[in-house]
């Protein structure tokens, strides 16, 4: 599950996506340090970074954000973008309720989160998976994450084999190390959202 996430792209955090993934981010100005639904983010696909807003919008039905990798070949709303819209949203942590922040424990680094962006509507969603065992005490599902050296056999256009979902770059606990955990004590407006089970 993912309703919340950091992103903070200054040029060492550009530097580093161009080392590993190749791609170019040139952001104009400082980008927002918390991403909340229907704002926008950073969004890799391949050979190209965009800017796209969290969150599919439906004609009826709430916002949705999050894509379980298990039945993402089964939803018509996500295979669609299967051979042509899968990505990467560069993150430096993520929340689950309490708030809990996860960032990885290696501060250097950064987390690749596997999503699906529609371009026609400049706006993505972010893979889930069963949480692990650090997560699972504050949920049952975390975001999907991708190592740098597996993030390209994501972003490849084409027919993904069944087998690649969830993408077997998703370590257990974390990428480079185990999970730095902190409470936020700024109050949370998501909370009464997640407690609706809206998220998930």
């Amino acid at each position: 599950m993912c309703a919340r996430f950091e992103q903070q792209l200054g040029p060492a955090e550009c530097q580093l996506l161009l080392a590993e993934l190749g791609v170019i981010i040139t952001a104009p100005e400082p980008q927002e340090e918390t991403i909340r639904p229907t704002d926008y983010a950073y969004v890799v696909s391949k050979d190209m970074a965009t800017r796209a807003t969290f969150g599919l919008r439906r004609p009826r039905g709430p916002i949705i954000l999050n894509a379980r990798s298990e039945t993402i070949h089964e939803r018509p709303t996500f295979r669609r973008l299967l051979d042509t819209g899968r990505a990467l949203i560069p993150m430096n942590s993520f929340y689950e309720p309490g708030p809990v922040l996860f960032s990885p424990s290696n501060t250097s680094s950064m987390l690749l989160a596997a999503g699906l962006i529609d371009l026609s509507n400049q706006a993505f969603v972010i893979l889930t998976r069963d949480a692990d065992r650090y997560v699972r005490h504050f949920h049952e599902r975390m975001p999907v994450l991708s190592t740098p050296d597996d993030a390209h056999t994501w972003l490849d256009d084409g027919v993904l084999p069944r087998g690649l979902i969830p993408l077997n770059s998703t370590p257990d606990p974390a990428p480079r190390g185990a999970w730095t955990r902190r409470t936020k004590t700024q109050p949370d407006e998501l909370g009464p959202l997640f407690e609706q089970g809206r998220f998930g």
